[in-house]
C-alpha cells in the first residue's frame, strides 16, 4: 500500500490518509476483507502521528469503509451487497455532489462548466474503475 502525503495540500493529513485508503480500494490495489496495518504501523510507514492514523481510520469507520475491533486486525468491510439507490445512500452522494460543486465553483468554474466537465468525462468513461 502506497500513500503519499503532501504538506501543501490544505487537506488535513488524517483525510488524505483516509482518502488515499479509499482511493485505492476503489482502484482494486486494495480489495474488500484486506487487512491493514495497524495504527502503530501505519503511522510509522507514514512518519506521522499515531492519534492521526487513529482519526483517519476512525473516519473511514464511520463510513463504514473498515471495521476496526479492539484486539483485532483493522480490515476493510466486506462489500456491501447492492440495495440499488436507498434514502440513505442517496442523501450521502448529494453531500458529496455538493461538495464537488462547492469545490470547483470556489476554484473559478461556473456551474455550466462544472456540469459540462461531469458530462464529458462520463462520455468519456472516466473515471476508471476496476
Amino acid at each position: 500500500m502506497l500513500i503519499i502525503l503532501s504538506n501543501a495540500k490544505d487537506i488535513p493529513v488524517y483525510e488524505q490518509i483516509a482518502d488515499a485508503i479509499k482511493q485505492q480500494l476503489f482502484a482494486g490495489t486494495l480489495s474488500y476483507d484486506d487487512e491493514l496495518p495497524s495504527v502503530r504501523t501505519m503511522a510509522g510507514l507514514l512518519n506521522v502521528n499515531m492519534h492521526t492514523v487513529r482519526h483517519a481510520y476512525k473516519l473511514l469507520a464511520a463510513e463504514g469503509i473498515i471495521l476496526m475491533r479492539l484486539g483485532r486486525r483493522t480490515r476493510i468491510c466486506p462489500r456491501p451487497e447492492a440495495r440499488g439507490m436507498t434514502s440513505e445512500t442517496k442523501r450521502y452522494l448529494l453531500e458529496k455532489w455538493r461538495d464537488l460543486e462547492r469545490e470547483a465553483y470556489l476554484r473559478g468554474l461556473a456551474p455550466g462548466q462544472f456540469k459540462e466537465f461531469v458530462r464529458q468525462n462520463l462520455e468519456n468513461g472516466e473515471p476508471d474503475h476496476v
